[in-house]
C-alpha cells in the first residue's frame, strides 16, 4: 500500500526545516518573478541610457545584478556608477540607479 501524502505542514508533524521545505515553491516562484522582472526592466533601461534600441548589449554594457547584490548596501550605488561611467548621461544614471536601489529592495522583501 502507498504511503499517504500530506501537504499541511503542521498535520504532517513536520519540523521547521521539512516544513519551510515544503513551502519553498510557493515563495520560490513569488521571488523568481521578481527576480525576472528586475532583470527586464534592468535590461531595458540600459537598452534606453546607452541608446541601444532593440540591439543587443555588450558585455561591458551589461549590469550584472549577482555583483551588485554582492555589495554592501551602502556600496551599491558607487559599484553601479562606476559600471555605467561611460554612458554621458549621467543625471539619467542617478534616476536610474536610485530606481533600481528602490526596486532591488522590493525583491528582496518579495523574498522574505
Amino acid at each position: 500500500m502507498p504511503k499517504e501524502v500530506v501537504f499541511d505542514a503542521e498535520a504532517s508533524g513536520a519540523k521547521d526545516g521539512a516544513a519551510k521545505a515544503m513551502q519553498t515553491g510557493r515563495y520560490d516562484r513569488k521571488a523568481i518573478k521578481a527576480r525576472i522582472e528586475l532583470e527586464e526592466w534592468v535590461d531595458e533601461q540600459l537598452r534606453a541610457l546607452y541608446e541601444m534600441g532593440d540591439q543587443d548589449l555588450s558585455p561591458d554594457q551589461e549590469l550584472d545584478l549577482d555583483l551588485v547584490w554582492d555589495e554592501d548596501a551602502e556600496d551599491r550605488q558607487v559599484f553601479v556608477q562606476n559600471v555605467l561611467g561611460s554612458v554621458k548621461d549621467q543625471a539619467a544614471v542617478n534616476t536610474f540607479i536610485t530606481e533600481l536601489l528602490g526596486r532591488m529592495k522590493a525583491v528582496k522583501a518579495a523574498g522574505k
